[in-house]
């Protein structure tokens, strides 16, 4: 039995690394690449995708298309707020985004798969700040 479990660990690690990625970097790619499908398609051009868009299934935990929607929520606040100042840097220093309301449909796209990605860091990050503070009582 022991053997066996072995062997998984192994056959794991070598499709880590014949792939060059870890599993939390999928699961990322694999929830921007959901998020940019459901962008494309309620955002197409055409009246008949728009509104005969299928519904993107991709398991129980996370549904693509209420995550799409807390995004755009989440632009669209991050539109009315506008820019910040980070840290001393100042106003201007930090690249501007486009704003949610004065973007193409290409860059709402990126600008979704972007707060996807950043969405996805956050809930690592509190994953791992959280575990840190597990070990300490």
């Amino acid at each position: 039995m022991a053997w066996n479990s072995t062997l998984f660990k192994f056959h794991r690690t070598l499709w880590t690394w014949q792939v060059g990625i870890t599993n939390t970097g999928l699961v990322e790619e694999f929830k921007c690449t959901k998020a940019r499908l459901v962008m494309t398609l309620t955002e197409s051009e055409d009246a008949v995708t728009q509104t005969a868009a299928p519904r993107v299934v991709a398991g129980r935990k996370w549904i693509p298309s209420e995550a799409v929607q807390s995004v755009k929520s989440a632009l669209h606040f991050r539109d009315v707020v506008g820019q910040v100042q980070h840290g001393r840097a100042g106003f201007g220093l930090i690249p501007k985004t486009p704003l949610w309301h004065k973007a193409t449909s290409v860059q709402k796209r990126q600008l979704v798969v972007e707060e996807v990605r950043r969405q996805e860091e956050r809930e690592r990050y509190t994953k791992a700040v959280s575990m840190a503070t597990q070990g300490m009582d």
